[in-house]
């Protein structure tokens, strides 16, 4: 019996290889990339749920130091989660900057307004544009979706939908 080979073994051999590349930049703002390694790759979705692309954490003494972007096999950029080189103390310890547990935090207050709702546990989705990254959570009545809730770092909103 042939094994279904994992999709996300590409996805990360794809980031190793784009790491590569920024390593011989040169540039001093991407030096803790020097000593980094690829984390495990995340899908994200679109607020449909439909799969986008992929983000590869790229990891430095337990921090999430940035991130890589793959879509449809090729990488399309990259992120950095601080501004000096020299404060990557600062930066989060997951990928999505902070954890589903604390997206339920983030949008506590919004989603207890829902009383009788049913309430999807979070996904990670692009809300628009793909660099606005959020954790978002359905919200139904009816078994209808009529919100979307989105959490980020600091902040959470929620949508209506017609």
């Amino acid at each position: 019996m042939d094994a279904t080979p994992d999709p996300t073994c590409n996805i990360k051999e794809i980031a190793r290889q784009y790491l590569e590349k920024i390593r011989q930049r040169n540039d001093p703002l991407l030096k803790p990339w020097n000593d980094a390694a690829i984390g495990n790759p995340l899908q994200v979705f679109t607020v449909n749920l439909e799969p986008s692309f992929w983000i590869i954490p790229v990891q430095l003494n337990q921090k999430v130091i940035g991130h890589i972007e793959i879509d449809n096999g090729r990488v399309t950029g990259f992120t950095l989660f601080y501004k000096n080189p020299e404060s990557i103390q600062t930066c989060p310890k997951v990928v999505t900057r902070i954890t589903a547990g604390e997206a339920k935090l983030e949008a506590k207050g919004i989603l207890k307004k829902h009383i009788n709702a049913v309430i999807s546990e979070p996904v990670f989705v692009h809300d628009g544009p793909k660099n606005r990254l959020a954790w978002m959570f359905n919200v139904r009545y009816d078994d209808q979706i009529r919100y979307q809730v989105f959490a980020t770092p600091g902040y959470a909103y929620q949508r209506q939908i017609i």
